[in-house]
Formats: C-alpha cells, structure tokens, sequence
C-alpha cells in the first residue's frame, strides 16, 4: 500500500491481517497521524491513534475484513508497506476463504485474499438485506452499481 501526504484520509483494506509488524514499526509511528475504523456497535468512525509505546493503541492489528482510513501526520509526503501475507496459511486454514460478515446498520469492510468477490458472497443475517452500498474511490464516496467487490478497496455498506 502507497499513501500521500495531505490533509484528507485514504481508504484502504488489507489482503490479510497486518500485525505490529507494521503497526509497531517505527516508521508507522514517525509517519502515521491515526487510523480510523468503523465501530459497528456504536455506529461512529472511530479514531485511534497509532502510539504503542504509550499503550495507548486501540489497534493491535487490521483485519482482512474491514476497511480503514488512514491520515498521515503533517508534513509526511508518503508512507507505504507491504504485506506478508504467508504467515497466515496452514494445511487446513485459508484464511481468504472466510466469508466476510456484516451486521444491521453501517459496515466498513474489505475481502480477503487477491481476488474479486461477488456482493452475493456478503454473510448476511436471516431477514436482513443489504439495501445500499458505496466502494471509496479517490478518497470520495462514489455509489457504482457494485456487483463485485475488489481486494484492497474499502466499502461501506448499509445493511437493514
């Protein structure tokens, strides 16, 4: 992932869980102003910034499920970082066959794995329906008719 400076925040979704490995990492820290996520119960976007030392981190980890904002600090022009997402796999566990769940209200999410997902594959709850969906696109929030979803973008979608 390559981000650029700036005031505005950048969507993103990992391919696969991003650890400390990332988020401990000093350059995360020099370079990083906050992370922002959706709280699901709360219905807000959340905050949180990236501070280990402290202990003050709300984040220990990305999931490969949700989406993200991220906002470098002032000043930094660019912040990237790859994931390893090897580390994840076992001789029984896949882990971008996993379905990605949402709940009743506003979800931010991502899909696991390097492949297009389709919108039917979405676990949805009994009698509950997705009823809007918008993909992030150049940190704007464009509704597209969307069918499929793609590894890395981030989605927010309404669920009723």
């Amino acid at each position: 992932f390559n981000f650029t400076g700036g005031l505005r925040m950048q969507a993103f979704s990992p391919s696969c869980d991003v650890g400390r490995s990332v988020i401990g990492s000093t350059d995360f820290e020099d370079k990083v102003k906050g992370i922002y996520s959706w709280d699901e119960t709360e219905q807000v976007l959340a905050r949180t910034i990236p501070d280990l030392w402290s202990g003050t981190s709300e984040i220990t980890n990305l999931k490969q499920d949700k989406g993200y904002y991220i906002r470098l600090k002032d000043g930094v022009d660019t912040f990237s970082f790859t994931e390893e997402c090897n580390d994840y796999f076992t001789a029984s566990h896949n882990p971008f066959n996993e379905l990605v769940s949402v709940q009743e209200g506003w979800n931010l999410i991502g899909i696991p794995g390097f492949e297009r997902m389709s919108i039917e594959d979405l676990n949805v709850g009994e009698e509950l329906e997705i009823t809007e969906m918008y993909v992030i696109k150049d940190n704007d929030v464009k509704e597209s008719g969307i069918t499929m979803l793609e590894p890395g973008k981030a989605y927010w979608v309404f669920v009723e």
